[in-house]
């Protein structure tokens, strides 16, 4: 027998609405199955009264499940025939217990109310295997439509040629409408806006996440910036290398947006660094000299390593793309992945055009596993 947590009792107080959160294998169902026969049998309301939703029917018939071994448990251990024969009706009704999917719940209230809700009293569902093979045909209805239409065929076509295939076309078409709510959204935060507007948009995004990342760590790194090139110039007062620099940070410590702030160091990394992203020895900090600042050029390279990641120079291409661009397969069942999309953005012709192609040449035929969205802002 189960013995209740503290929490899992709190969880029965039926006087009042509760929001139960807790971890899987924790015990959800087992405390739902309680309150459910906690209302049924402490209280006078009938079990058509109360409902029992589920994501999944796996998960309704296991609450079905533990619900129905529970009734048989307290069956077989109440002394009381009052409550025995209560026990016993229940168990009997229990078949009709409105315990199920929202979808299933959703399909008995129209069932129960046709009229009110203007659909035929026999309607029937269709399984998600009809669904999609009836979207797939009204696509294919709409398709045909529209390359007869002088007017609009060009732009079927071209999607056709970049695809590969026209029932590629409308395997993309599908995913985005099984998808058409994240679609939709898309569509009225980007692609009915100007580009400039766009553009603004997705850099004002790139510039929280950039300081998201490194807004925390920026005024450790400039302090420990500061204090390696001050022990250079305690060593030489005259090394022009240093007085380069403390006149770089004296810069960056007037520049209030942290994008510049973070520009200006990324050109400083010549100066202080090495190639190699290594605080430099010859003419600047020798390694006699190290010690005493190994701490801070710790810190120092290690944020210049997470920081030369991000490209902010002139010119620059700020990528945004889906699952469907990385993860597209081939026939080998190898990914296109992310070293890919770097090595072909790395191309100065390099364009959203040019990626999808790539893609598309990598899959070479090979069904998407997910939607492709792809934008792109050049600085």
């Amino acid at each position: 027998m189960n013995v209740l947590t503290p929490h899992q009792r709190k969880a029965l107080n039926i006087e009042k609405s509760i929001s139960l959160t807790a971890n899987a294998g924790s015990g959800k169902t087992f405390v739902l199955a309680q309150r459910f026969l906690e209302i049924i049998i402490n209280t006078s309301t009938l079990l058509s009264q109360v409902a029992a939703i589920t994501f999944t029917e796996k998960a309704s018939g296991e609450l079905y499940k533990r619900i129905s071994v529970e009734l048989n448990k307290l069956l077989s251990t109440t002394i009381d025939p009052k409550l025995k024969q209560r026990i016993e009706k229940i168990r009997k009704q229990l078949v009709s217990a409105k315990i199920s999917t929202i979808h299933s719940f959703c399909i008995d209230l129209l069932k129960e109310f046709p009229v009110e809700a203007a659909l035929d009293a026999n309607f029937s569902t269709i399984n998600e295997h009809k669904a999609a093979e009836l979207i797939d045909l009204s696509i294919e209805s709409t398709l045909r439509e529209l390359l007869k239409d002088g007017n609009r065929n060009s732009d079927v076509k071209l999607l056709i040629r970049l695809l590969d295939s026209k029932a590629r076309l409308i395997n993309e078409l599908s995913v985005l409408i099984s998808k058409r709510k994240n679609v939709l959204n898309l569509i009225d935060k980007f692609y009915l806006l100007d580009e400039k507007v766009i553009a603004d948009q997705l850099f004002q995004i790139f510039e929280s996440n950039v300081k998201t990342l490194f807004g925390n760590e920026l005024p450790d790194t400039l302090t420990h910036l500061n204090i390696i090139n001050n022990c250079v110039l305690q060593i030489s007062p005259k090394n022009d290398l240093a007085n380069e620099i403390k006149n770089q940070l004296l810069k960056i410590k007037a520049t209030d947006n942290e994008i510049s702030k973070l520009k200006k160091l990324k050109e400083l990394s010549d100066k202080a660094l090495t190639k190699g992203g290594i605080v430099r020895k010859q003419g600047y900090l020798p390694a006699l000299s190290r010690d005493e600042v190994q701490n801070s050029i710790q810190i120092v390279e290690s944020f210049y390593s997470q920081l030369n990641e991000i490209e902010l120079t002139e010119g620059s291409k700020l990528l945004l793309y889906s699952d469907g661009v990385s993860e597209a397969m081939n026939s080998k069942d190898e990914e296109y992945g992310t070293e890919r999309i770097l090595s072909h953005m790395k191309k100065k012709t390099s364009s959203i055009q040019s990626l999808l192609e790539d893609v598309r040449s990598f899959a070479s035929g090979h069904p998407a596993s997910d939607d492709i969205t792809i934008l792109m802002i050049t600085s």
